[in-house]
């Protein structure tokens, strides 16, 4: 990992690096990486000509009669229902165009019923992907500097910023993945067996996020390789609520638009940043149309996923993984590396006229994941 600090926009901007490779000696089956060998197994499956991944001497139809886990691609899981989140609580900070204290307060639910009558300005079924839950969201105002007391059904959900200006601390990850005893994951997760990451992850957050001393969090793209929802709702449940209160900020990496991480091994199955931007209901870009107390939706849909057919899907617009806030003395700008220039010039012109212009943010962090191969988070 590294880490790197320089000035823009008379502010001094802090740009997070991780750089992630697969060594040659991981490779198998055709050349494919040990750890997509599931997800690409999953794919001829369903349909997907063994051609596109280049593994129809290990990986035809033929080899997978028994299927993935008789092949030896896929770990074994155990039979029964998905895991339940239980209380699926989100918290984000709005929307830098917004006034500051605002926060948005979401509950993805399995049930249409939204968990608290008159609480949420919009409630939904998740639209194109991950449709099993739905979304109850709406804009809250907060005192800054205060704990400010929420009843959302039977849950007190207590949601604190920090006071315009004043010292900020975040913890940040990304690329969490673990191992399963419910579903398999599409992409393998090399250590989470031997270092317990759905045990010790959970954990770490639980005891740093769900502290007094803690601001927001961040999950930095590639949420779990989920293509279908199940391994987000499953580690969410392991979360405290004092967790989930906790305002997050999150933006899609190529494994949230495609779970095998490229379009062009991409599939009508992927999410293509859909289940993504749902499930973690940060107040985006696209967002801005809805107003407190107004039922419209915060995100674009305008985009179907399954326009490109068996082959791929498209993109989610663009508008709804961008947007920037404040946390303190902290200038957040996020942003999809599954994007060019053209999609995001503007953009960046304007986040970086906010950050200039606002004269109680001290620290600019500029936050995203992956614009081309092998690199992780930005």
């Amino acid at each position: 990992q590294s880490s790197l600090h320089f000035t823009l926009c008379g502010r001094s901007v802090m740009r997070l690096a991780t750089i992630a490779f697969i060594p040659a000696a991981q490779a198998a089956c055709g050349g494919l990486p040990v750890k997509l060998t599931c997800g690409a197994c999953l794919d001829i499956v369903a349909g997907q000509p063994c051609e596109r991944y280049n593994t129809c001497e290990c990986m035809s139809p033929e080899h997978l009669s028994k299927g993935c886990v008789a092949a030896g691609f896929c770990d074994p899981v155990q039979a029964g229902p998905a895991i339940s989140e239980g209380f699926g609580l989100r918290v984000a900070k709005a929307h830098g165009k917004r006034d500051y204290n605002f926060v948005r307060v979401s509950v993805v639910t399995q049930t249409p019923e939204a968990p608290e009558a008159g609480f949420f300005d919009y409630s939904s079924q998740f639209k194109y992907r991950w449709t099993d839950n739905y979304l109850h969201t709406g804009l809250k105002e907060v005192t800054p500097g205060q704990v400010n007391t929420f009843t959302i059904g039977k849950q007190t959900v207590s949601v604190k910023i920090p006071e315009a200006g004043a010292g900020a601390a975040g913890v940040m990850i990304a690329d969490p993945c673990f191992k399963s005893t419910t579903y398999s994951s599409p992409v393998g997760c090399s250590y989470g067996g031997k270092f317990q990451t759905d045990v010790r992850t959970p954990a770490l957050l639980n005891a740093f996020v769900g502290s007094d001393d803690t601001d927001f969090w961040s999950i930095l793209g590639d949420n779990f390789y989920d293509r279908i929802g199940a391994g987000s709702k499953e580690f969410f449940s392991k979360l405290s609520n004092e967790v989930k209160a906790t305002p997050l900020v999150t933006v899609p990496g190529n494994h949230d638009y495609w779970v095998l991480g490229d379009p062009l091994v991409g599939t009508v199955a992927d999410q293509c940043g859909n289940g993504h931007m749902q499930f973690y209901a940060q107040d985006a870009e696209a967002s801005l149309l809805a107003q407190p107390g107004d039922s419209t939706p915060p995100f674009n849909f305008t985009v179907n996923p399954e326009g490109k057919g068996l082959l791929g899907c498209d993109k989610a617009s663009p508008d709804n993984s961008r947007f920037y806030h404040q946390f303190g003395n902290i200038g957040l700008i996020a942003q999809s590396g599954a994007f060019g220039l053209e999609e995001y010039n503007g953009f960046m012109t304007e986040s970086c006229k906010w950050l200039g212009a606002n004269p109680g943010i001290e620290v600019g962090v500029i936050v995203g994941h992956w614009d081309k191969g092998g690199l992780g988070v930005i």
